[in-house]
């Protein structure tokens, strides 16, 4: 649905007529800046837009189907800019069951996207973080917005209910959404103090037969944090909101594992009970 003015966080009003012209103007630099190297290179129609399931679907392999294209999609934000990146934009957005990565090389370039904005952005679709650092990510679909378009079409929607599962049944249909997993235990690492960098610890909810990645950002680890994490313990049992992220370091071929949790903040993580 498409109101008859919106209005990005730069103040600035967009109509539907303009955002489309916009929306094509971008699709037609992007697609030039694919040539035929990095995919398809195709690209929507001027104005039209993909589902966040379309854009997401993926090969038997798990590679994804549009991989390379310039697209258009809308989905509500489940993270806030800063949340996950300082310097690049890393955000959610979720559409239905269905959720991806938002990327800009330069945060300080885009809009502070807020939790609960219903965003529309243009760009070009990828896998894997164009510009690597210790956190690629590799598997989890995002659309590159770098040097696309973007605007905020409305705010504070509300957020979509966290899918229930278990860390077992969690599957590539799966990564860029919000799930809830009841009865984990920590198996491997320690609980970071406030302040600390980034934190990876391993995680479990079937007694260590499976295991996953909690991936705990800088960002995140407050004082608030901390103090629900030395509630927990090393051996207590937790309950926990996060976004499944992809980063599948197998060099098969194939985008298939590699599934990784991410916590937004103090709110997805407690105690059970």
């Amino acid at each position: 649905m498409r109101p008859e003015a919106n209005r990005n966080r730069r103040g600035r009003v967009v109509s539907p007529q303009s955002w489309a012209r916009g929306a094509a103007a971008a699709a037609l630099v992007l697609a030039a800046a694919c040539g035929g190297d990095g995919g398809s290179g195709s690209s929507d129609d001027g104005g039209s837009t993909s589902s966040v399931a379309e854009v997401t679907e993926r090969t038997p392999d798990g590679v994804a189907t549009r991989l390379g294209d310039v697209v258009t999609t809308e989905g509500v934000g489940t993270v806030s800019a800063g949340v996950f990146s300082n310097n690049k934009l890393k955000i959610f957005i979720q559409d239905g069951g269905s959720g991806v990565m938002v990327y800009h090389e330069a945060a300080a370039d885009v809009d502070a996207f807020a939790r609960g904005d219903l965003v529309r952005v243009t760009g070009v679709v990828r896998q894997e973080d164009p510009v690597p650092d210790n956190n690629v990510a590799r598997g989890t679909i995002l659309v590159d917005i770098t040097g696309g378009d973007w605007t905020v079409v409305d705010v504070d929607q509300p957020q979509p209910s966290p899918q229930v599962a278990t860390l077992a049944g969690i599957a590539v249909a799966d990564v860029g959404t919000v799930v809830r997993v009841r009865g984990l235990e920590k198996t491997e690492g320690d609980w970071p103090a406030a302040g600390s960098r980034s934190t990876e610890v391993r995680v479990s909810d079937d007694g260590g037969a499976t295991t996953f990645t909690l991936r705990l950002q800088r960002n995140t680890i407050t004082e608030a944090l901390a103090t629900e994490l030395e509630t927990i313990g090393d051996d207590g049992l937790f309950d926990l909101d996060a976004i499944v992220v992809q980063d599948d370091l197998d060099d098969d071929g194939s985008l298939l594992g590699g599934f990784e949790l991410w916590i937004r903040g103090t709110g997805d993580i407690r105690a059970a009970g």
